[in-house]
């Protein structure tokens, strides 16, 4: 099996997390030593493991958003009143079987830098004494980190 088919299998398979190893699937190359091809074989099943647990994530994710749209829109139809003040909690529906709460975080605020230029300028603030208080505020953060696994069909 190509490891491409491989993380196909793993990507479209949620129970494959609990059941699937990689343990037969995995070769370790001649030249390396026992300790390292140990070392080789955990990580292939630490890469096979994520790679299953961000498909899953991923089809998980769509779900719960389709779930959530469903629902707005079937209560809708039995004019349930579905809105949530900011901060707060409401019982929305129940029945037999289920109840739904809805819960909103109260709200934010957020101040964008360019802006808020723009208004100190208007204010009549210099704009060098802005640029000044810019540059003493700016502080540079390190992008996110993705983990991307890919199959290498190259080495087969």
């Amino acid at each position: 099996m190509k490891p491409s088919e491989l993380l196909m299998e793993l990507a479209h398979v949620a129970e494959a997390l609990e059941s699937t190893t990689v343990s037969d699937r995995f070769a370790a190359d001649s030249s390396l030593t026992n300790k390292e091809a140990e070392v080789h074989h955990k990580l292939n099943r630490s890469l096979a493991s994520l790679a299953m647990s961000q498909s899953i994530n991923s089809s998980m994710k769509r779900r719960i958003d389709k779930s959530k749209k469903d629902i707005e829109t079937l209560l809708d139809v039995i004019d349930v009143e579905s809105g949530v003040e900011s901060g707060k909690s409401s019982l929305v529906f129940e029945d037999t079987q289920f109840v739904l709460t809805k819960k909103r975080n109260a709200k934010s605020e957020r101040i964008n830098a360019k802006d808020l230029c723009i208004e100190l300028t208007k204010l009549g603030v210099d704009k060098k004494t802005i640029e000044k208080a810019q540059k003493a505020a700016k502080k540079e953060t390190e992008g996110a980190l993705f983990y991307v696994v890919g199959a290498n069909d190259h080495s087969q």
